[in-house]
């Protein structure tokens, strides 16, 4: 008796696990933008001597070679404003399953970004992202992690334009709370999945000097915006 009771016990647990590994897939709906945010701020390992730092700061800024700049932008020159929005699109599926730390993916710009009427960031421009973290889902209802970058994108004439890129998602918790633990150690939380097309909106991290001045923009880039909506700035004073 207490054989069959056991039996039908681990029976009992292979269907329920069996039926969350199948119902374990989310695809996230890929019109719905995944918004990318800042990325965290790690504490360096060695706090750096401050009167060793400040010594350096206050060196390079009195050096007579140093361009003059403000908000990170020389003077003169025109930039991207921080905050200027992108959206992009994955032009690959990305899985917590098969996802792996260090994996690279392709995105493309689906807008333009335009520049005292200059386009400088064309729209089909491809970047790479990276999976920083990636978890398949696990027993006790646990959902699959996934922790994305999308740390930079570049314009016409090379200049990287960092990004506000720093994407975090989960899958969906399955319910254990009806199970002992002993089943809910087999009962798994959803997968999460972007499917190609999935659409992110990311922001310009900080200001990002174009290395032109106003008058030569145009001819640095050599895409007229056309009329397309224009983002207006004076070069930095």
């Amino acid at each position: 008796m207490q054989v069959k009771r056991v039996l039908a016990a681990v029976c009992c647990c292979c269907c329920l696990a069996g039926g969350a590994v199948q119902a374990s897939e989310e695809f996230h709906d890929v019109k719905t933008p995944v918004v990318g945010v800042e990325f965290p701020v790690e504490e360096p390992a060695v706090k750096p001597n401050i009167q060793e730092r400040t010594k350096a700061i206050l060196d390079e800024y009195n050096d007579p070679k140093r361009p003059k700049t403000h908000h990170g932008v020389e003077l003169g020159h025109v930039y991207i404003p921080k905050g200027t929005p992108l959206m992009l699109a994955l032009q690959e599926p990305i899985s917590s399953k098969t996802s792996k730390e260090g994996k690279a993916f392709k995105l493309k710009s689906l807008e333009d970004v335009v520049i005292n009427d200059v386009v400088v960031i064309p729209a089909g421009t491809t970047c790479v992202g990276k999976v920083l973290k990636g978890r398949g889902n696990r027993g006790f209802g646990r959902g699959g992690k996934l922790e994305l970058s999308i740390a930079a994108i570049k314009t016409l004439n090379g200049v990287t334009v960092p990004l506000n890129g720093y994407i975090k998602g989960r899958g969906k918790k399955s319910s254990t709370w009806f199970a002992p633990w002993w089943i809910s150690a087999f009962l798994k939380g959803k997968e999460l999945n972007y499917k190609e097309g999935q659409l992110f909106r990311v922001t310009v991290s900080r200001n990002t000097d174009l290395k032109v001045t106003g008058d030569e923009l145009g001819d640095a880039m050599g895409y007229p915006a056309d009329g397309k909506p224009s983002i207006y700035v004076k070069p930095m004073e």
